[in-house]
């Protein structure tokens, strides 16, 4: 892969680096810390090709069921 100079402000240099590991490069760090983006298509696809069974589907309910709960109760 081609390595690629960015300028980068003063408070994201300082950002980036409060992050940083010990021995850690700056690539590293940004690959650490900025996840890669989700794919949704992808993932449904892969949904359609292997469909939850009722019980995960019950078990996921239950989970943001329960997150829901203690949301409403912060509020």
């Amino acid at each position: 892969m081609a390595d690629r100079h960015v300028q980068l402000d003063k408070e994201a240099i300082a950002r980036l680096e409060s992050d940083r590991a010990p021995g850690e490069s700056l690539s590293d760090t940004v690959k650490r810390v900025v996840k890669p983006s989700f794919d949704v298509d992808a993932w449904l696809r892969k949904l359609k090709e292997n469909p939850a069974s009722p019980a995960m589907i019950r078990a996921l309910e239950e989970q943001v069921n329960g997150r829901l709960k203690c949301s409403r109760k912060r509020r």
